[in-house]
């Protein structure tokens, strides 16, 4: 089963950004930002340390962070063997067959990216940041989504809160 790859497109000044052109935007340096602030706010979270627990000893950071890097900079135009190796649609379905993919771990996956896009690709460096960022949370999402493999369960689940008021 084929990933998604550029479904979602973000409209900027009249033209189309796709995201097999985020490489000649972004650059590898940003890139490799986005990765890093990533995986920064993964292995500090403690709000959800469910969460952290599922890459923390799983592998080294920086291991992550450059396999992360490698997988965006191939997906988002640039060299196609870009770390070494091609990290194709099989490859990657292959590494996340063995991870416990849930709806609540990808929302928590997903608020980790959005800080690490606000922090890597902020706007006052890209003049087309909004639409970049939209791109990639759509495109997030997505690819998200068709990696889901097993339902919450008590284990990803975090204890309800009482409303604000009720607890004045």
């Amino acid at each position: 089963m084929a990933l998604p790859q550029s479904s979602t497109e973000a409209l900027e000044g009249g033209h189309k950004i796709q995201l097999e052109d985020l490489f000649g935007i972004l650059g590898v340096d940003t890139i490799h930002d986005i990765a890093t602030a990533f995986y920064d706010g993964v292995y500090a979270d403690d709000e959800e340390p469910w969460f952290r627990d599922l890459f923390d000893g799983r592998s080294d950071k920086e291991l992550s962070i450059f396999s992360q890097e490698t997988f965006f900079v191939q997906r988002f135009g640039g060299d196609p063997m870009y770390g070494g190796m091609e990290k194709d649609d099989d490859f990657v379905e292959h590494v996340h067959r063995t991870v416990k993919m849930t709806p609540r771990g990808l929302r928590r996956w997903m608020q980790h990216m959005r800080k690490a896009l606000l922090k890597a690709i902020p706007d006052q460096k890209f003049k087309d940041a909004p639409a970049i960022r939209s791109l990639l949370m759509d495109w997030f999402w997505d690819f998200g989504a068709h990696m889901l493999n097993s339902p919450d369960d008590a284990s990803t689940q975090t204890p309800a809160k009482a409303p604000a008021e009720a607890t004045e």
